[in-house]
Formats: C-alpha cells, structure tokens, sequence
C-alpha cells in the first residue's frame, strides 16, 4: 500500500518530464491488475484523477497514454473508458488510444463471449459515433472510430439498428467518401468502411439496408476502391459490400469491366458465394 503512495507521487511531479509519469504508470497499471486489494488502494489514493490529469498534461506519450486508458479500465471497466471518451478538452491522441483499447476489448469475440452489459456497449457506440461527427475532420480518430463501429456492430443486430437510428450512415459514407478519394490510398479505411456496409447488408434485412443508402453515391464509391488497381483486401471487400448492397449483376458487370484486376475478380467470386 506504501509502494502505491510512492508511485503516485510521480504523478504529482508532473513538471519534471513525461518519463517519470510513465515509469510509475507503467508499475501501477501492473499492481491494479493483481486483485481487489490493490484496486481499491489506488482509487482510495486518488489514483482516478491522477491519471486525468497525465492524460491531459502528456497526450503524446503513447504508452503512458495506453498504460493510463487500460489502468482507467482496470479500475473502473467500461464505464472509466466512457468517461474519458466524454472529457471535452481530452486531446485527440487521447481519444484515439481510447478507442483502440475499445477494439481490442471487443474485437473477434462474440456476445456469449463477452458477457457484456448492452447498456454500457450502447454507450459506448453513441459516444464513438459523436467522436465520428466532432472530430472525423482528424484522419488518427476518424479510422480509430471507423474499426470500432465495425467491432461494435459484429453479430450484434441491436448495434446496427442503433446506428441507423443514430444517422451513422451518414458518417459512414462521409469515410467511405474520404477513403476512396484518398491519395495515399487509406487502404485500412477502405476495407473497414466496405466491411461495414457488408455487415449492414448480411446482419441487416438487405431491403432495409438498401432503403438507408437510398440516394447516395455508396455503391459508385465502392466499385471506385474495387477498381483501384491495387490488387488490395479492400478491394476484394468492396466487391462484396457491393455484391451485399446492389446485388450480382452489379459484380458481374465490375468484374466485366475490370477483367485483369485479380483482387475484383477474388472479390467478386467471394461476393457470388456469400
């Protein structure tokens, strides 16, 4: 318990550089791990608010950044990541850690896995989506909160549903609409945005689904990341979402035309036996 009131006097020499942060950090994220006991001394010992205040003092120390967040949730679960998400002032580098440490909190696994509560998951998605819409102008959260709506809404038809509601369409085209513009090709982006519409399409009632991209320019910019010529993952899956959301013939038509892409030909195949 001692050691604890030692290591949190590091945070309060803010002052005196970010590696001693870290390095106390670091130890104290390790000791909230170990049981209930030691929990219970950091958060008696004001620990919740001191990490708030390194987060905020040092934003570009990427592992005090991520000791913090996975100490936060440690501490306090779901809940604490929701609260930092909804920080105003919290830096952007900040938000960006935080979401990533949502994605490796729920990706691969399936609700019986998580055993989640669907109230803080809600959460945590409306939060994510805000992000999207207040901060998407920065390319580090837009693709941050881009994979975590794609790890959120895995088998999971409460979340899809949410996200219409919400006019998340929106948002999501205005990523898809940036990752086929790209010049640097945003190949990540592409492929979580036409993963996206796929699952909204195969979890989604397809008619639904078709209803909530009606009048947008979806389906041109997923045959645009499908025929970008290089022969990428993201291409393959927008030939799928494609497939998903307009149906074959508007494959075999891109695959008729774009005969010498082999990632249109692979996606388009994966798209005919979906």
């Amino acid at each position: 318990r001692r050691c604890v009131g030692v290591l949190l006097q590091g945070f309060s020499e803010l002052g005196r550089g970010d590696q001693l942060v870290a390095d106390a950090v670091w130890a104290l994220n390790k000791i909230t791990q170990a049981c209930d006991a030691t929990r219970q001394w950091v958060i008696d010992a004001g620990g919740l608010s001191a990490v708030g205040r390194a987060l905020l003092t040092y934003p570009r120390n990427e592992n005090l950044v991520l000791c913090c967040v996975w100490m936060t949730y440690t501490l306090q679960g779901v809940r604490g990541l929701a609260d930092i998400l909804g920080t105003e002032s919290l830096p952007n580098e900040v938000v960006v850690a935080t979401i990533w440490v949502v994605n490796e909190l729920y990706k691969g696994k399936t609700p019986s896995d998580r055993e989640e509560n669907q109230a803080e998951k809600d959460a945590l998605f409306r939060m994510v989506l805000g992000l999207l819409r207040s901060r998407g102008q920065d390319r580090d959260v837009l693709r941050a909160c881009c994979f975590a709506i794609e790890v959120l809404m895995s088998d999971d038809s409460h979340i899809i549903r949410l996200l219409g509601e919400l006019d998340g369409i929106e948002l999501l085209l205005t990523a898809l609409h940036q990752a086929s513009d790209a010049s640097d090709g945003e190949e990540d982006l592409a492929r979580v945005c036409a993963s996206t519409v796929s699952s909204l399409a195969h979890y989604g009632s397809v008619p639904e689904v078709r209803a909530l991209f009606r009048g947008t320019r979806v389906a041109d910019k997923l045959v645009e990341i499908a025929t970008r010529g290089a022969d990428s993952v993201a291409e393959e899956h927008a030939m799928v979402a494609l497939g998903q959301l307009n149906g074959l013939e508007a494959v075999l038509v891109t695959m008729s035309s774009h005969r010498a892409s082999q990632s249109v030909i692979r996606g388009g195949l994966d798209a005919i036996a979906a």
